[in-house]
């Protein structure tokens, strides 16, 4: 999906504007730069198990969302669950990441609900990594007794990733379906992402993200993992202060600013932020808070 964006607002901006849309890749990079071609980051970008960011609290007025990270011996992710009430709705996803010897991701499993002791989806995904930089992702999706396919293309430029196409299963074999293009800083953050529908012809661009920084240090440092995981709101080395989406499919009706406000510790990351919200230009009454614990 958070600080970076908060989770449960940035549920609200998932659900509204993009609906299925597939949250890809950033960067290959190393664990603690967010360059070259490594396999994936560290929980914090730091050594030693006190550095690695173990649990987000994030709470507005109503609501109440708990992320918890979990790592290998190496500092690599192996498991993420979110828990809690988000839009008044009970949340309940639970990933789990295999690796390979080199510490890339091969296989993720999610399990999920929405509502409890109702049974839980599961969502089965494949990787599959070419000789080059580029990887290409085959999703296998079992929700329930049903079975669905699609696959996620990656493009590398200068060790980062550019474009990201997806395709869906249709009744002739895989067609493209859509595509997001990506641009970076100097400091590997993702400052820019545009979203294109492909299914009808000719390009049209859906909307538009844009990405500001501070300074200091993100709590997360993902790496190469970033898309494979689809923790999309870690989105580079720093933390992002300002997050804003030009909706162009809605006639600027889904425009959204979100504006964060950090406290930090003594290694730079972040203790405790807060987010508000601007939509279509008006500011809305609410003050996301969040809690990060190490």
């Amino acid at each position: 999906m958070i600080n970076k964006i908060p989770l449960i607002l940035f549920a609200l901006i998932t659900f509204s504007f993009i609906g299925c849309q597939k949250e890809i890749s950033h960067e290959t990079g190393t664990p603690t730069t967010g360059g070259g071609t490594g396999g994936g980051g560290t929980g914090g970008g730091g050594t030693g198990t006190s550095a690695l960011l173990s649990k987000i609290v994030t709470k507005d007025m109503t609501d109440s969302i708990v992320e918890n990270f979990t790592y290998n011996s190496q500092n690599k992710l192996i498991a993420y669950s979110v828990i809690g009430v988000t839009l008044a709705e009970e949340r309940d996803e639970r990933y789990t990441f295999e690796r390979d010897s080199q510490g890339r991701i091969i296989k993720t499993t999610e399990l999920s609900t929405e509502d409890a002791g109702v049974t839980y989806d599961t969502t089965v995904t494949t990787i599959f990594y070419t000789a080059t930089t580029g990887t290409t992702i085959s999703h296998t999706i079992a929700v329930i007794n049903s079975t669905d396919l699609d696959s996620t293309k990656f493009t590398y430029t200068a060790g980062k990733i550019s474009k990201i196409t997806s395709y869906t299963m249709g009744a002739s074999g895989y067609e493209v379906s859509d595509e997001s293009v990506y641009t970076f800083d100097a400091s590997a953050n993702v400052t820019n992402v545009k979203y294109y529908d492909l299914s009808a012809g000719p390009a049209q661009l859906i909307h538009e993200r844009k990405y500001t920084y501070d300074a200091k240090v993100s709590p997360l440092q993902l790496g190469a993992d970033e898309g494979i995981l689809t923790i999309e709101y870690f989105s580079g080395s720093n933390n992002l202060t300002r997050f804003e989406v030009v909706d162009n499919a809605l006639g600027g009706l889904g425009n959204i600013i979100l504006s964060s406000t950090f406290t930090y510790g003594t290694n730079n990351k972040p203790t405790k932020s807060t987010v508000n919200a601007t939509i279509m230009g008006v500011p809305l009454p609410i003050g996301i808070s969040s809690t990060y614990y190490y």
